[in-house]
């Protein structure tokens, strides 16, 4: 990689003793060592111009895979940078740099390799070990061994360059700018794929290659989205005041170490600088392990993640299964052929061990992914063999590595994000549900937020049936509080494996019923409960009309959500039109809408919603199972309630969920991670970068999902806008919040980036310190989803646990009558604790 040199005349000048020599000289003397000394300044500012120009000539010598002719002039500005700033400096360490990487590219090892350690020898001791140069330093010498085949001395540099990247990203993550902040992730992606594809590509079998690759992938998924918020500014809203003033001092200390690893000042000799950033790093280590003792929300938010540590919280008979896609590097390819076409990888970890299996390429996988989603959202009963054809290249290679574990702890990524993995079907054409308990994870790294034990301070809260076409009411709406207010969570050790257990039940277990074989649905159109409507088209958040209710569930021992309310169930014929969601979720407003203050995606601006009658349907059905259940509708269902909520033991929100497609960021090069995959060149204003930044690429994913509350058609709810964002979700105060339930369209799919997992909300709410959520994957029908919302309540009012009850209610749906098909019992995906509630 091709490292940046800080061409200054003000950097020369403090290299060469000018500034001291001003400052120490009498003032008869200044003026006639000044007129010298500006003489010599403006000679050596031509020839750093020159070098300046030769370097870039390098670079795009290489470019054009002209080696030979790039290495002469490479050697021409090295001994020029030695002649004007020394033997010693770090522009001097580039150029050395710079050469080797030339050499290496033409396969000249044995010349590479001393020029490589001199360059990192001399960062190291200019600029100190966590400098982002020496990290680039280290990582080229694992590139240059692991291309000769000696993976010992290839995981020994790699990992000491990716710890190193890692320090310098918590630091930039608490402080830095979003630009800032995106730039470095896309410049360290490199590093995350060359990570995995040492141990997938070249050392399969090497298991201190896959415990760096997946500690890699564990310490850095989904953690765009983290890049986007202040991790500070979270752990800020959720400590004691007393400890407000330690965070205050760590954040400008972290500032202030940001500001010198990627804005240094031109006029800082390195000596100081190295004893500048090392003083700092000091404070910043005492202030962290100050807070660390007082916060647990500090010490989880901040402790390195590792392998040991997570699986500390997994069960017996539990397995996560942490997903990547990753982009295959291979150093000993031509240039141009280097990266490999992208793939899915699955790393499946245990109590006590550790597998891994790659899944082949993404693109056939996620056609399938396509193919098995329309089949789900158009109920066709061409879904046994999708979902069939998707198994066999993903959970099939999956299931042999997992021994006798049946509790799923899965993390998807990419467009496997989309899909509800207990619908899939396995090799005896059995829907994975049956045998197997699946837990959503949007990073495996989630589970240290086990050791958390934050009390709940309000009641249960419930959203629904909001006011769109009114502004929300601003008045403030008392909540009701559970319990004394306790200032801070306090820390529990790993609770013992198997609590709350995974319960897998046989299908002539449950309640008694015989569950239909998929071979009696094959090759028959699946029948819809009695003018049932299809949604039809591939997009699952459609509908073109509202389906009357199904028949009541019987034998299943839960109330349906008419009888809980005191009502006859009817027939459905006779419910005709529900007023439920049948316009779908999201319409174009042709008018003009006022803009919003709030800081949201101005795609908004012309999206209106219809209204959801249905939910108050739900709101009735649950509101008898919950005990002390606050159900605020109307215009009472507003954004600003939210922002007064203190962690409600349940939050359940009933509305529309939505998120805009992203515009990806399509490579200008054959590069992945940086501008060429393995140069860091001199940047200026002609540099044309890998990807081309536009609104739509650079915005914050985080404001591009959502969930629309009262007042959204007019924009108007109080002082906010109805549009509660998914970075303002982050910000909601629900530490000690146990469950929360989006029963809307779309909430847990978001914007998919690729190596990156979800952004949205299913993400958001992790952020926002609840301890699991329940999220719809597409839109099912009124009376259909609280049919499923009140059998899942009432399971958890018997004590079972969170992630069991859900797969319990799937299991029952699978049983019935009109419900068989996946499109019913699917569509919403458990994510985060899958223990019981601590109360109910």
């Amino acid at each position: 990689m091709f490292i940046p040199s800080q061409f200054s005349l003000k950097r020369l000048a403090a290299c060469c003793g000018v500034v001291s020599l001003l400052v120490a000289a009498p003032v008869t003397v200044i003026a006639e060592e000044s007129s010298n000394h500006q003489v010599l300044l403006a000679q050596q500012s031509d020839e750093l111009e020159e070098a300046k120009r030769l370097n870039q000539q390098v670079y795009q010598l290489y470019q054009q895979g002209k080696y030979n002719e790039a290495i002469a002039i490479a050697e021409r500005v090295l001994e020029m940078m030695k002649k004007l700033l020394g033997d010693e400096h770090p522009d001097v360490a580039t150029s050395l740099n710079n050469l080797a990487q030339l050499y290496y590219y033409q396969g000249r090892y044995s010349q590479a390799e001393p020029l490589y350690i001199q360059a990192l020898e001399m960062y190291r001791k200019l600029l100190g070990e966590e400098h982002p140069d020496v990290a680039t330093s280290l990582n080229n010498l694992a590139l240059l061994y692991s291309d000769q085949g000696d993976t010992t001395q290839a995981i020994n540099y790699l990992s000491r360059g990716l710890e190193v990247q890692e320090q310098n990203l918590n630091i930039l993550l608490a402080t830095g700018s979003e630009r800032q902040k995106q730039d470095s992730m896309n410049m360290i992606s490199f590093t995350t794929d060359q990570a995995i594809s040492l141990h997938l590509q070249n050392a399969p079998n090497n298991s201190e290659a896959a415990r760096l690759a997946l500690t890699t992938i564990l310490r850095r998924k989904a953690r765009i989205l983290d890049t986007v918020t202040n991790e500070l500014q979270l752990i800020r809203a959720n400590i004691t005041p007393e400890n407000q003033q330690l965070l205050d001092e760590l954040d400008t200390i972290q500032q202030q170490r940001a500001s010198l690893l990627y804005s240094p000042p031109e006029d800082l000799p390195p000596e100081p600088y190295r004893q500048l950033t090392d003083n700092l790093r000091a404070e910043a280590e005492q202030l962290e392990a100050q807070l660390a003792q007082r916060s647990a929300e500090f010490r989880v938010e901040t402790e390195p993640v590792t392998i040991e540590k997570l699986q500390q919280f997994i069960p017996e008979d539990t397995a996560l299964v942490e997903i990547i896609q990753y982009y295959p590097f291979d150093a000993k390819a031509q240039q141009d052929e280097q990266w490999g076409k992208p793939h899915y990888a699955a790393y499946i970890i245990s109590a006590n061990s550790i597998n891994w299996v790659d899944l082949g390429e993404a693109e056939p996988i996620d056609q399938k992914v396509n193919e098995f989603r329309q089949d789900l959202g158009e109920k066709r009963a061409s879904v046994e063999r999708s979902a069939r054809e998707l198994d066999e290249i993903v959970m099939q290679p999956i299931r042999e590595k997992l021994g006798d574990k049946t509790h799923i702890l899965i993390s998807p990524d990419g467009q496997l994000n989309l899909i509800p993995f207990a619908a899939l079907m396995d090799e005896n054409n059995e829907y994975l549900v049956k045998n197997y308990l699946f837990t959503y994870l949007t990073t495996g790294r989630d589970l240290l937020r086990l050791q958390l034990d934050a009390p709940s301070r309000q009641d249960p809260v419930m959203l629904a049936n909001p006011n769109y076409d009114e502004p929300g009411n601003s008045t403030g709406v008392q909540i009701a509080s559970s319990s004394p207010r306790l200032e801070d969570c306090t820390f529990s050790p790993p609770r013992p494996p198997n609590l709350g257990g995974t319960g897998v039940q046989s299908p002539l277990e449950l309640a008694g019923n015989t569950v239909q074989s998929p071979s009696q649905l094959a090759g028959n159109t699946v029948q819809s409960p009695p003018e049932l409507g299809d949604l039809g088209g591939e997009d699952l958040g459609q509908a073109e009309s509202s389906p009357p209710s199904p028949p009541n569930l019987g034998g299943t021992g839960v109330q349906s959500p008419l009888e809980l309310a005191g009502n006859t169930v009817q027939s459905p014929p006779e419910l005709g039109d529900l007023g439920g969601r049948k316009d779908g979720c999201i319409q174009a407003n042709t008018t003009t809408s006022r803009r919003s203050t709030n800081q949201r995606s101005t795609d908004f601006d012309n999206l209106a919603f219809t209204p959801l009658k249905g939910t108050q349907l739900e709101a009735d059905a649950i509101q008898p199972i919950v005990p002390n259940l606050q159900v605020f509708t109307g215009s009472e269902a507003t954004e600003n309630l939210l922002e007064q909520l203190q962690a409600p033991r349940i939050l359940h929100i009933a509305t529309h969920g939505f998120f805009l497609e992203d515009i990806e960021c399509t490579p200008a090069t054959r590069s992945r991670g940086t501008p060429d995959g393995g140069f860091k060149v001199i940047l200026n204003p002609d540099f044309q970068p890998d990807c081309k930044p536009t609104p739509s690429n650079r915005e914050n994913p985080l404001l591009r999902s959502g969930l629309a509350l009262a007042g959204f058609n007019r924009r108007q709810s109080g002082e906010k806008d109805g549009v509660l964002t998914a970075s303002e979700v982050t910000r909601l105060k629900l530490y000690g919040t146990e469950l929360v339930v989006l029963s809307a369209c779309d909430t847990g799919v978001g914007s998919v980036s690729t190596g990156e997992g979800v952004y949205g909300l299913r993400r958001a709410f992790v952020k926002s310190g609840a301890e699991s959520q329940l999220m719809s994957l597409w839109k099912v029908d009124d009376h259909g989803t609280s049919e499923l919302m009140s059998m899942y309540y009432q399971r958890l009012k018997n004590g079972e646990a969170r992630s069991q009850a859900m797969r319990q209610v799937q299991l029952e749906l699978l049983q019935a009558p009109f419900y068989e098909h996946p499109y019913y019992w699917a569509s919403f995906i458990f994510s985060g604790d899958w223990r019981p509630m601590e109360s109910f």
